[in-house]
């Protein structure tokens, strides 16, 4: 077997370098080189939540660009996320009495050190429902 290199056609940069609240962040964006022809990724850096339609702005500000837009990155916090209420399922029955937003809340709040917004928690409420009441 033999390894073989592949350049990298195009780079991939971050924009701003170092992250700045969505608002700016897309200001940075628009004001990117139009001939620039990297992969660019969006870095947030801001404590609540990443608009759902970020991805969507981030598009349509490099829309006439030589770049090409990758994703919105939410920069990582400094400090680890804790979360102060163990979750701990012992047996098949205990997990069977669990509702899902209660397993989504408690992933999201130790993921992100943080509570979910309640839009999304009544979006999530939302699906669950309907796929609850579709197996029905």
């Amino acid at each position: 077997m033999e390894r073989v290199k592949i350049p990298s056609l195009r780079q991939v940069v971050t924009v701003p370098e170092e992250g700045a609240p969505l608002e700016e962040a897309l200001q940075a964006l628009k004001e990117w080189d139009s001939e620039d022809t990297s992969y660019v990724r969006l870095l947030v850096d801001q404590d609540e939540p990443v608009a759902a339609d970020a991805e969507d702005r981030a598009r349509k500000a490099v829309e006439g660009k030589r770049c090409l837009f990758c994703h919105v990155q939410r920069k990582p916090r400094a400090v680890a996320p804790t979360c102060d209420t163990p979750f701990r399922v012992e047996d098949t029955e205990e997990f069977n009495r669990l509702r899902p937003i209660d397993i989504a809340l408690h992933y999201y709040r130790k993921t992100t050190n943080s509570e979910m917004d309640p839009r999304l928690v009544k979006l999530m409420n939302e699906a669950i429902d309907s796929v609850t009441n579709h197996l029905s």
